[in-house]
């Protein structure tokens, strides 16, 4: 009599089995631009993409964009922006070594870096005593919007640790 097994979805899994799992997938499936700027895997299985995207956003803290490219009949997903390459970086990564060194030089290579909660808070106390906006902007290397937006109590940074938005 044949037995039925069911898998648990990626989602189920530890945090580690589930980046051992994504990181195989992307070694195999995935490739890193040459600027190391854009994240890419490919495959036909809408589903196995549509796990592997759950996974990066709600494990991994990763916005990921999924797309059906129709001239090719496959699905693809793709991972931009600084913060979410770094966070591919330091959680998941890929074990191929030129994969690898090309998305670390992207994160390198942005032309302002994220800006930290540690920028935030020195940010706060550089205003408390008198510095501009534009000498806060320039001294921490990050957008002068962003500056802006941290001395009007509009936002903090969107690469918080976790528990500092409790504070």
């Amino acid at each position: 009599m044949l037995s039925i097994i069911k898998m648990k979805s990626l989602i189920e899994l530890n945090k580690g089995l589930q980046s051992m799992y994504i990181q195989g997938f992307a070694d195999g499936e995935g490739s890193c631009s040459k600027d190391g700027k854009h994240i890419s895997i490919t495959q036909k299985d809408p589903a196995i993409l549509k796990e592997i995207h759950d996974s990066l956003s709600r494990t991994f803290k990763i916005k990921s964009t999924l797309h059906y490219i129709e001239s090719s009949n496959v699905y693809r997903i793709v991972i931009t922006g600084q913060i979410n390459l770094r966070r591919f970086y330091e959680n998941i990564s890929f074990r191929a070594s030129g994969k690898r060194n090309r998305l670390s030089y992207g994160i390198n290579n942005f032309k302002r870096r994220s800006p930290s909660y540690e920028d935030y808070l020195v940010a706060i106390g550089l205003k408390k005593e008198g510095w501009s906006l534009r000498q806060i902007a320039k001294e921490l290397g990050v957008s002068y919007g962003a500056v802006r937006k941290w001395v009007n109590n509009i936002s903090k940074p969107v690469s918080l640790p976790e528990g500092a938005d409790k504070k």
